[in-house]
């Protein structure tokens, strides 16, 4: 797709992942399966991800997701049974993957796992975009049927009603950190042990987009110190955790009490279906991130295979991944990946990636984006807590 064409289309920003770009390949690619795997039609022709994570679809594609969702609770439903199902097989086969020592595998069979890999990842894929429609058309869906009040009022009922019940993995991560840190005060005998274990389990939550970023020993152990520099206790802080979704449930069971809603009721049904789209947001996008993480090492053993070198995978596509473990042989020349370290944007259009890279892009992408921005901001965080980042404004 040539650059001029981008700036006739009509964006609206979605969100920021820094992504490199392995990683966005493979979601770029999965943007021409969301039709078949989420069950929405007419969904996103184009995606562009900038240099910086953010990203952007074409406007009338995402108010077509909304569409679908909107007013129609079958639509939601469906799009969430489809979502555990697609996710669940992405999470399978990446654990099978993680389990093979794929040194011992002809390139035959590496293709073959490549493939099925693949395959699930494309489909998981298709629910990083589009659950925020279905998560928006039901938060709106639940706002008609609460009592009339202020703006801000209202929207801190929805926080109520709509906080998930059920643990994500990051709650597992905390609560196996804090008895990690009880474990080092005391000086227990099975600390290294229970280390390794966390680090078996979790490492991949320090990695996120990035490889080379998964927790390390010594970073658990800096974290460890940290948290008792604070003078924080490691049995009181995990009551803490375990008691905040029992106070968070008994808050929205005293609210619907309070407006005389019975649980079979519309306003309680949507709210128990809410509760869970917000587990599942999470669960979604920690499998998504995870799973490519698990396939690092079949990924590697590919561009090693291949004659290239293993650091640079970040800046490979993943179809040139694909080509080179059919060919055996590294198809991407050392002066391309040197522009992709410099700069680069992607994107996919209606089933075909494009790319751009080298230095000379940066300022033409620097003023496209400055042609994406408005001037008001609005939103809220997913969960309690405190927000560490930049914010960037987009129409």
């Amino acid at each position: 797709m040539e650059f001029e064409e981008l700036k006739k289309v009509e964006w609206e920003f979605l969100i920021t992942r820094k992504e490199r770009l392995l990683c966005r390949s493979l979601h770029d690619m999965s943007l021409k399966y969301t039709a078949r795997t989420t069950g929405i039609k007419n969904s996103s022709d184009y995606v562009i991800r900038l240099n910086d994570g953010e990203i952007l679809h074409d406007k009338q594609g995402l108010q077509n997701i909304r569409d679908h969702f909107k007013g129609n609770i079958k639509n939601l439903i469906n799009f969430r049974d489809r979502l555990k199902k697609y996710v669940s097989e992405y999470d399978k086969v990446a654990e099978q993957v993680e389990k093979i020592d794929v040194r011992k595998l002809s390139n035959k069979k590496i293709r073959r796992q490549v493939k099925v890999f693949l395959t699930a990842a494309l489909r998981a894929g298709t629910f990083l975009h589009t659950m925020a429609a279905a998560d928006k058309a039901l938060s709106e869906e639940i706002l008609k049927l609460l009592p009339a009040d202020s703006e801000a009022y209202q929207k801190e009922m929805l926080r109520t009603l709509t906080f998930p019940l059920k643990e994500n993995l990051h709650f597992f991560e905390a609560k196996s950190f804090l008895r990690l840190v009880g474990a080092y005060k005391r000086k227990d005998k099975a600390f290294k042990k229970l280390l390794s274990s966390h680090l078996r389990n979790f490492s991949w939550v320090g990695a996120r987009y990035r490889w080379e970023q998964a927790w390390t020993e010594r970073d658990l152990l800096n974290r460890i110190r940290d948290f008792l520099s604070q003078n924080k206790k490691p049995d009181v802080e995990l009551k803490k955790l375990n008691s905040l979704r029992q106070e968070r449930k008994r808050a929205a069971t005293k609210l619907l009490k309070k407006m005389g809603v019975k649980k079979t009721a519309k306003l309680a049904v949507l709210s128990s279906l809410a509760r869970e789209y917000a587990y599942l947001r999470t669960w979604r996008t920690d499998v998504v991130y995870r799973s490519l993480f698990r396939a690092s090492v079949l990924l590697k053993e590919i561009v090693k295979h291949a004659g290239g070198n293993v650091s640079d995978i970040d800046f490979y596509t993943i179809p040139e991944v694909v080509e080179m473990a059919q060919i055996v042989k590294n198809s991407v020349p050392s002066s391309e990946l040197k522009k992709r370290k410099e700069y680069f944007v992607t994107g996919e259009h209606k089933g075909e990636l494009f790319l751009f890279s080298g230095r000379e892009w940066r300022s033409k992408f620097q003023k496209f984006l400055l042609s994406q921005k408005t001037n008001q901001l609005s939103g809220e965080i997913a969960f309690p807590g405190k927000v560490k980042g930049n914010t960037y404004i987009y129409s």
